[in-house]
């Protein structure tokens, strides 16, 4: 699931994950364990995306004194665009401490390029040629220690139980409604190009 950095920071998107979330608890009687991506570019005072070296240096600024901070951040590296960066974080039960530790992420990037002179962009898609942003949300479900999903798939032909059969078709249900968190700006549409996610 990838979704829009701007959608975080919007707090009816924020009471729509915690309702995504309780749905799955309540109905799906699963746990959900996420991880989460961060992607941003890095420019100059001229607006200008950062060449190489900017972005190790931020890398290496991130690693020496953020990363600490936060034990579910498991990396931090180059981005296939030109100055763009990506966090990434352990896999969680515990959602909400996840939720919180990215609105932190985000904030300790902004403070740290600041100090270098340079700005964060966390738009879907702030260049047109180059890649977009997202934060992209790894997602498994969980029951009795084991992944529900496991073992569902066989030469892309749909197996095993009842209960994954019937996670997988909520999923497939709610991903039309869930494109209001998961884009919710014009922008966020021109990030969803084949060339650029091969």
């Amino acid at each position: 699931m990838k979704l829009s950095e701007s959608s975080i920071q919007n707090p009816y998107y924020s009471a729509n994950y915690r309702q995504i979330h309780q749905f799955y608890q309540l109905q799906i009687f699963s746990k959900m364990l996420m991880a989460v991506e961060i992607e941003f570019y890095l420019i100059d005072e001229n607006n200008i995306r950062v060449e190489e070296a900017k972005k190790k240096e931020f890398i290496e600024y991130f690693n020496c004194n953020i990363v600490k901070k936060f034990p579910l951040i498991i990396k931090i590296e180059k981005e296939q665009g030109i100055g763009q960066i990506e966090i990434k974080t352990a896999p969680t039960f515990d959602l909400k401490t996840l939720f919180c530790v990215v609105a932190q992420i985000k904030e300790e990037s902004c403070i740290l390029a600041k100090m270098l002179n340079l700005s964060v962009v966390f738009d879907g898609k702030p260049f047109v040629d180059d890649c977009g942003n997202a934060l992209q949300f790894n997602l498994s479900f969980w029951s009795d220690d084991k992944n529900i999903l496991d073992d569902c798939f066989e030469n892309l032909e749909l197996h095993g139980s009842d209960f994954a059969c019937q996670l997988i078709g909520n999923l497939l249900t709610y991903t039309n409604n869930g494109l209001l968190i998961m884009a919710p700006e014009a922008q966020d549409y021109q990030r969803f190009s084949v060339q650029e996610n091969k």
